[in-house]
């Protein structure tokens, strides 16, 4: 959507045309990059490791797992 709509434009920076295989280069490269971020969440547990990570930095160095106050 956003090379279409930058290609789009009627804007003095883009006063020369660039050339059309501009557009299929960002566009691939918006695809593989959509694609590999896609890959990375759903088969790298990253969700499970920032929640860990969160945890550690929320609790107190000090506090036990499971201890009632």
């Amino acid at each position: 959507m956003f090379v279409s709509s930058l290609f789009g434009m009627n804007v003095n920076l883009l006063d020369d045309n660039p050339d059309w295989r501009w557009y299929l280069v960002l566009g691939g490269a918006s695809l593989l990059f959509t694609v590999i971020m896609w890959a990375l969440f759903k088969f790298v547990p990253i969700e499970s490791w920032l929640e860990a990570k969160w945890l550690s930095i929320r609790r107190p160095r000090n506090a036990h797992v499971g201890s009632k106050v």
